[in-house]
């Protein structure tokens, strides 16, 4: 009967690396996209912040799992809410006195949000959204003001 320990450490050595040169690389390529949300399927959307807007690579997408890839460009430190509501992005409840919206309105429900982007850095925010109208806003105060809103529909 053939046993491993016949034929010799160097050779034993010689088939374990030959197998680890063929495994590891076909593990590497099955283990997904480099996303750090974790998610490995479903609708990507490229998000960037500047004072004062939000600009979106896709403005609608199907439902599922959504991964935004968030940029902020700006000078200042920015939010990324997403929000379902039926009302326009320029439209939402606002707090004059706070300069914010009313994040706890019953007209909004909030999915998921991104805070402390600071400037020049990104990350990512996966949420699983059912169709319907959605609103995307940084609410530091003022921000929603000046136009860091938009509009956002999943079929």
């Amino acid at each position: 009967m053939f046993c491993l320990r016949q034929i010799g450490r160097p050779l034993y050595k010689f088939l374990f690396v030959l197998f680890a040169i063929a495994v590891i690389p076909l593990a590497m390529a099955c283990g997904g996209d480099d996303d750090d949300s974790g998610s490995t399927s479903g609708a990507k959307v490229d998000a960037t912040l500047k004072d004062y807007q939000i600009s979106l690579s896709e403005s609608s997408v199907a439902s599922g799992d959504v991964t935004f890839k968030i940029k902020n460009n700006g000078p200042s430190q920015h939010e990324f809410l997403v929000d379902r509501t039926d009302l326009a992005a320029d439209a939402l409840p606002y707090d004059d006195a706070g300069a914010k919206v009313k994040e706890d309105s019953p007209d909004l429900t909030n999915i998921g949000s991104k805070k402390e982007i600071d400037k020049g850095d990104s990350t990512s925010l996966t949420v699983n959204l059912p169709p319907g109208h959605y609103v995307l806003f940084c609410n530091i105060p003022a921000h929603y003001k000046q136009g860091m809103h938009v509009d956002f529909t999943v079929k």
